[in-house]
């Protein structure tokens, strides 16, 4: 297993599913074996891809409260599975409370999808056992925020978590940047924001930007991600470009 990615946010509506779906989708567009885990209760990620939750045999929830091997549903997606959300995964957080190693669950059932070639986790929006397996388990975080003042208070609150995360349960947990999502370039606000956020996090935000667009949501809708739904958007290649970026091959 060469990468495993985290997207965390406390803040929620940021878009964090859709960049963990879409990015996942890239890296599959690659012929690179990769796996989606969806740590959050709502399943998004899951629906997102167009799996109906009502038939799912297996899911995260047995993948951190059980020691079954969990298998990956097909997407119909070459090179992408995912390991689904269940509405039962909220009840998972109560389940593991008591368990001294409650965090580090997923982080020791990884190990048996060490055929993939990358792992992208994507968690609920707060901080409990759920996200802190996800930060647990990964190797690197992304952030995921929108170009909004309101926004600037969630960064800082997820920041201070993996800075708490990083000394205490998992120091090779690297940040691996901050993706701004869903930016609207006419908006003066919206470039304030990413001037500030450049100016405070030199090195740390991406030079890739996610613009807003409809097609996702039309893409959404049609349980699809917009790298496969509108291959030639601004918004997939968008996607492929924060992947080279990723990848180091700018």
């Amino acid at each position: 297993m060469k990468r495993i990615i985290v997207f965390a946010n406390q803040k929620g509506g940021v878009g964090k599913t859709t960049c963990v779906i879409n990015l996942a989708a890239s890296y599959a567009e690659r012929n690179r074996n990769t796996l989606i885990i969806d740590l959050d209760p709502q399943g998004n990620a899951t629906t997102g891809l167009g799996i109906d939750k009502r038939k799912l045999t297996s899911s995260s929830y047995e993948l951190l409260v059980s020691k079954e091997y969990v298998m990956p549903a097909e997407t119909g997606i070459d090179n992408l599975k995912i390991i689904c959300s269940h509405p039962d995964l909220a009840g998972a957080e109560i389940e593991l409370v008591e368990d001294s190693k409650r965090n580090l669950r997923l982080k020791e059932r990884l190990r048996d999808y060490s055929n993939f070639d990358v792992v992208i986790i994507d968690t609920p929006p707060s901080l409990g056992i759920l996200t802190l397996n996800g930060l647990c388990a990964a190797k690197d975080l992304i952030i995921a925020m929108q170009a909004e003042f309101y926004a600037l208070e969630g960064l800082s609150m997820i920041i201070n978590t993996y800075e708490r995360v990083r000394s205490r349960l998992n120091p090779e947990l690297n940040l691996l940047g901050i993706l701004v999502n869903m930016f609207m370039q006419r908006l003066v606000v919206s470039n304030e924001v990413l001037r500030d956020l450049k100016s405070h996090f030199k090195g740390k935000v991406f030079n890739t930007i996610i613009p807003r667009s409809i097609r996702v949501v039309e893409s959404q809708s049609f349980g699809k991600p917009i790298i496969i739904f509108d291959p030639k958007s601004s918004v997939s290649n968008a996607f492929r470009e924060l992947l080279r970026e990723i990848e180091k091959d700018v």
